[in-house]
């Protein structure tokens, strides 16, 4: 989103440049974990994938359906921590005024209100401010961690390349792994630039 809201062309210089600021980056998001609190829906589409192969054994498979589910209506806080304010800073201009469109894994799905809601905050201030009636503890939090251990999981979706510059497509695009934790409450006492 942040690449595409900077206007960085695909398999460019400058892709290769955010990609490896964003591995500097610890990312936070946190919303309500109460089934009550929740609200929004999930949107269900489905994809044709062609020209896959099978995990097991390599082999070539006729076009398979997937299914891919969006949350529509919900409410989330995003926390982008780095020693780099300057690059925090580029992109939340450019999440201000982007030069490609933004949304939430497709078209449809755009933002319903200003992504930046608070420039550099704590995090306290941004849950009061984002969620002020709901019970702090009640939050649900997914926090990157620096380190792999035994409290945290191994994502695959730290990107390393977004594709071809001629694809919008799966071609050559290319994911890492980020270590994240499920924690609850947010740590006090540190500096985040929250969207």
């Amino acid at each position: 989103m942040v690449c595409a809201a900077l206007g960085v062309e695909k398999q460019s210089e400058e892709e290769k440049a955010v990609i490896r600021e964003f591995g500097s980056i610890l990312m936070s998001s946190f919303s309500p974990c109460k089934p009550e609190e929740l609200h929004g829906c999930v949107l269900r589409d489905f994809h044709t994938v062609q020209d896959t192969r099978a995990a097991e054994n390599g082999e070539k498979l006729e076009t398979i359906l997937t299914e891919r589910e969006y949350w529509l209506d919900r409410k989330f806080i995003v926390l982008l921590e780095s020693a780099n304010k300057t690059f925090l800073e580029q992109a939340a201009e450019a999440l201000r005024n982007p030069k490609w469109g933004i949304w939430f894994g497709r078209k449809c799905c755009i933002p319903a209100e200003p992504l930046i809601q608070e420039d550099i905050v704590s995090a306290a201030e941004a849950r009061d401010r984002i969620f002020p009636d709901v019970d702090h503890d009640k939050l649900e939090i997914y926090s990157e961690v620096e380190k792999f251990d035994s409290s945290a999981e191994l994502w695959n979706d730290a990107p390393v390349s977004f594709g071809r510059a001629d694809s919008s497509g799966r071609e050559e695009r290319c994911y890492g792994q980020r270590a994240v934790r499920h924690v609850t409450p947010i740590a006090e006492g540190r500096d985040f630039f929250a969207f």
